[in-house]
């Protein structure tokens, strides 16, 4: 064993270091070299960081960034004619499913008529009756008499019985139905809802009332879809509403059936937009468009420099000076 090797060892008996560790604490015939720095690198390194700091100093100073302005939006079949209830009733039966399509007369909803029916068919019956002997001898002035009484206390028959239905006054697709027998519902609340066979939608959106004087038709509008990840269409203000409304008649604009269940904080401006599509897309699938999705809508109403948006008081300290 070496000199170096008794050292080593018998101050590994005393520490808690390693044999090797202590080996290269004691061996001072190696020596380091200084850290030498390229003069090239160095000044080429240099005049970039200075270039990159110019450039975004100036970017700052002169580039625009766009403003978006936020509001709550829904997407509505364009077109979608909501059948009220023409009377107060209690709902017999109802003849169609959601999506189902119809033709124009077709029976949708039927009320408890029993008193209705039973009118309309004695009176019927009774007309059907008149009618006959009339036929039978054509100089019968009795029965000429009766056909003349009879024949509006029919319509008025047919009309009260008629009440009695909300009846498809159109080629269409069902669309919502919230009813089932054994409701009663008032006369002009909403029943059922019927839409065009190729339906269209629209997007009503409620935009902060300070943007309506920044508005414009044509402006683009994009759509985020709520409760889809990355789900956005893009579409363009189609008109925009003549003065700013508070809370409550928005709701009422909207209707009683979704006019509850969108949030609205303040006074808003109402915004229509045509959807240009029936399809939106997330990251993995394709979806459809139905009646009544919420989406946030944003709209690009100016832009407004860099620099402002980075240090706001700079853009006071400009307004004070114009």
């Amino acid at each position: 064993m070496s000199v170096r090797d008794d050292e080593v060892a018998a101050v590994e008996d005393e520490t808690l270091f390693r044999r090797e560790a202590l080996a290269f604490y004691l061996d001072e015939s190696e020596e380091g070299e200084l850290l030498r720095a390229s003069p090239r690198w160095a000044n080429w390194t240099y005049y970039l960081l200075l270039v990159i700091t110019i450039t975004a100093v100036t970017y700052l100073a002169v580039g625009y960034t766009p403003v978006f302005e936020r509001g709550s939006a829904l997407i509505r079949i364009d077109d979608s004619a909501p059948l009220n209830a023409p009377r107060d009733g209690t709902i017999e039966s109802v003849g169609v499913l959601p999506g189902q399509q119809v033709q124009a007369g077709h029976v949708l909803v039927q009320f408890r008529a029993a008193q209705e029916s039973a009118q309309l068919q004695r009176i019927k019956e009774e007309f059907e009756l008149q009618l006959l002997a009339r036929l039978r001898d054509p100089n019968d002035l009795d029965a000429e008499r009766e056909l003349r009484r009879l024949r509006p206390a029919l319509e008025r028959a047919r009309a009260n019985f008629d009440d009695t239905r909300i009846i498809a006054n159109r080629e269409g697709t069902v669309q919502d139905v919230r009813i089932r027998p054994g409701d009663f519902l008032r006369a002009g609340e909403p029943a059922v809802s019927l839409a065009p066979l190729e339906p269209g939608y629209e997007v009503i959106a409620l935009l902060p009332g300070h943007v309506l004087p920044q508005l414009g038709i044509g402006m683009r509008v994009r759509l985020k879809i709520e409760g889809y990840a990355y789900a956005q269409i893009d579409t363009s203000i189609e008109s925009v509403g003549s003065q700013v409304i508070g809370p409550a008649e928005a709701r009422r604009f909207l209707g009683p059936d979704i006019g509850d269940a969108v949030n609205i904080p303040g006074s808003v401006v109402v915004v229509r937009c045509v959807l240009p599509v029936d399809r939106f897309y997330t990251s993995t699938r394709e979806y459809r468009v139905h009646d009544g999705m919420h989406a946030i809508a944003e709209v690009e109403v100016r832009r407004e420099r860099l620099l402002y948006r980075l240090i706001p008081a700079l853009r006071k300290l400009e307004g004070n000076r114009g």
